[in-house]
């Protein structure tokens, strides 16, 4: 994966773009004078490390669960951007059915000004033609339910982990920086924990950014498909909002 692939990588660099030309669009030349001097200032740590054992647990048994329940998170998120390609079809079928749906009714409504002794078997056809059409609407309601709750399920697990990685991770790490920054940044350990406690940051940010992708789709899909039904629009839109803001919680403390 590249620099540019990361997405709290992406994320932050986008914000960083947009909070530089805020401050420094007036007089570029500070941006360049900032720069240097922290560039001269990581060579001064560079060249004078102090090593220092760092105390984070990088290597639990709670660390290797924490790891295997985000690739389980991320498979199921794969497996919902697949049902939602299919969501998708069930949709544009829905569509089709429909527009013929509309037309057919038009044609019977035709046949019965002209050839009223026709009624019975017009009777007939136009409750085939509901009963497909209800079978349409119901397998498709059925997706969206099975859908959405998976969805909302990965989010409701990846939050509970975010707040686990803040406090007994991330908040810990940056606790023992406070003592002495400048020796941990000279440090020589085996296994970085900032380095895990990343990689968790960047599959975390994987599944919301998807589930934000996923449940924005599934909103459009529904305006479309019964846009009366404001508790289902509802819905969706609290957990696209809620993905969103898990999500740029994450990049403000990673």
């Amino acid at each position: 994966m590249s620099s540019y692939d990361s997405y709290t990588v992406r994320f932050r660099l986008i914000e960083a773009a947009k909070n530089l030309r805020q401050i420094y669009s007036s007089d570029p030349t500070q941006l360049y004078t900032h720069l240097q001097s922290c560039l001269e200032y990581e060579k001064k740590l560079l060249d004078h490390p102090v090593k220092q054992q760092v105390n984070v647990v990088t290597t639990s048994n709670n660390n290797t669960e924490i790891s295997q329940t985000l690739l389980n998170l991320l498979e199921n998120i794969q497996e919902c951007e697949n049902t939602n390609h299919t969501f998708k079809r069930e949709y544009e079928n829905f569509n089709t059915v429909s527009d013929d749906f509309n037309k057919r009714s038009i044609y019977f409504d035709e046949c019965e000004r002209q050839k009223p002794e026709q009624h019975a078997q017009i009777a007939v056809a136009r409750r085939q033609q509901n009963e497909h059409l209800m079978v349409l609407i119901n397998r498709i309601n059925t997706f969206r339910l099975s859908l959405f709750e998976k969805y909302k399920n990965s989010v409701d697990e990846a939050e509970k982990i975010l707040d686990m990685v803040k406090t007994n991770y991330l908040y810990e790490w940056m606790k023992q920086q406070k003592c002495d920054a400048i020796k941990y940044l000279g440090a020589q350990t085996d296994c970085n924990p900032l380095d895990i406690i990343q990689s968790w940051y960047e599959k975390l940010a994987e599944i919301f950014w998807k589930t934000y992708e996923g449940v924005k789709s599934m909103k459009n899909y529904q305006m479309h498909f019964n846009a009366n039904d404001q508790g289902i629009l509802d819905s969706l839109g609290h957990l696209e909002q809620r993905s969103l803001r898990l999500l740029q919680n994450l990049i403000v403390t990673s």
